[in-house]
């Protein structure tokens, strides 16, 4: 990017608005007349409100939208202004789309039955998101959908399903349920590992292989507790509505021969924990996961601080 294309301004700025006017008027003149840059606010997940930047050639009617929020607080710890702006450049030109959507193809529910998808939120934190979106309330969670445009090793492309939609299609929520539960469990395989297994993966991107076994060798003799489970989908996305695929939850329990703990690790995944005589204090898991949501994981990708079981009983889950 050349200097003379981006208003130079390190340093001086100190509000995200003129730093969000200092990225759009930089993008504008680096790309010129046949691109529209434009600015706007985007409701996350748990209603997190964040600064969407959208650079959309002429030609086609869709474009990414990349998140500045982050690029703010980078840039108040010292990012250059120049560097945020080939950051924003180099995501674009990653992930810009060539072709223009086919409104009228999307319009037809028939086209996109086989790619509607759900996911788990939060039901309290996402009030105002849910207000115009359809859903299906479980126990404090929420199911939403979306349309699943393509997914790869860099992610995932969709478009949640709001009000507007459903309308066009004329279908019931009832019916995005089902074909989600089916698509949901097609597209988005589930994975479950014991945490063990999960340690162990993490431990040998840092260790040899020899040094990785001594400490597992060791945790045995100690005999230390591994009895964690993680779970979520091969491609760890939104992989917290796996507790909700058909007999999953159900099958683990009956190979353990006990009820299962779900602990919401975040909405890419859950651990479970069989339930034992020994770690039936409720109270010390759910402030473990209050915790953990206040010390670990994104706002925007916590899903709940409370705890819930599966009966094997009653193949239910409940919260506690």
């Amino acid at each position: 990017m050349n200097k003379k294309d981006m208003i130079m301004s390190n340093g001086t700025i100190t509000t995200m608005k003129d730093f969000v006017e200092t990225i759009r008027q930089s993008m504008e003149a680096y790309y010129g007349a046949g691109y529209c840059i434009e600015v706007h606010s985007v409701i996350k997940n748990n209603d997190c409100h964040m600064t969407g930047l959208a650079i959309r050639s002429n030609k086609c009617n869709i474009a990414p939208t990349i998140y500045l929020d982050k690029f703010y607080e980078a840039y108040l710890n010292g990012m250059t202004m120049e560097h945020v702006c080939r950051e924003v450049i180099y995501i674009y030109e990653t992930n810009k789309v060539e072709d223009s959507f086919d409104i009228k193809y999307f319009a037809d529910f028939s086209n996109v039955r086989s790619r509607i998808c759900y996911k788990l939120v939060n039901a309290e934190r996402n009030k105002e998101m849910l207000s115009d979106m359809p859903h299906i309330r479980i126990l404090d969670l929420a199911l939403v959908f979306y349309v699943l445009l393509n997914i790869d090793k860099d992610g995932t492309q969709t478009i949640a399903v709001r009000n507007y939609m459903q309308d066009i299609w004329k279908v019931s929520t009832e019916t995005l349920y089902e074909e989600a539960k089916q698509n949901t469990s097609r597209l988005f395989p589930c994975d479950i590992k014991p945490m063990r297994d999960i340690i162990r993966e993490m431990m040998e991107l840092e260790m040899d292989k020899d040094s990785v076994d001594e400490y597992f060798d060791m945790m045995l003799e100690e005999d230390v507790p591994m009895e964690m489970y993680v779970i979520s989908n091969k491609f760890r996305i939104s992989g917290a509505v796996a507790i909700f695929y058909k007999d999953v939850l159900k099958n683990l329990a009956n190979q353990l021969d006990c009820d299962l703990y779900i602990l919401p690790s975040s909405t890419h995944e859950t651990i479970l924990l069989p339930v034992t005589e020994s770690n039936m204090n409720v109270e010390g898991l759910r402030e473990m996961v209050q915790e953990v949501n206040r010390t670990q994981v994104l706002e925007q990708e916590q899903l709940s601080d409370n705890v819930y079981i599966y009966i094997r009983s009653k193949d239910r889950v409940e919260l506690l």
